[in-house]
C-alpha cells in the first residue's frame, strides 16, 4: 500500500506503516470541522487556505 496517499502516515524504519506527527494538527482539524457538520467543500477551501495562506 503506498504511504504517501494515506494522509498522517508514513513509512516506518521497519516498512510498516508510521504516524507523521508533523500531519497530526492537520487531520486533528479536519475530523474536528467534520464533528462540527462542516461540509466537504468548507472544510477543503479551509485548509487551501490554511497550505496557501
Amino acid at each position: 500500500m503506498p504511504c504517501a496517499s494515506l494522509l498522517r502516515y508514513k513509512k516506518g524504519e521497519d516498512d510498516n506503516l508510521a504516524i507523521d506527527e508533523t500531519q497530526t494538527p492537520i487531520v486533528r482539524s479536519i475530523y474536528a470541522d467534520y464533528l462540527t457538520y462542516q461540509s466537504p467543500k468548507s472544510i477543503a477551501t479551509t485548509l487551501t487556505k490554511v497550505i496557501l495562506g
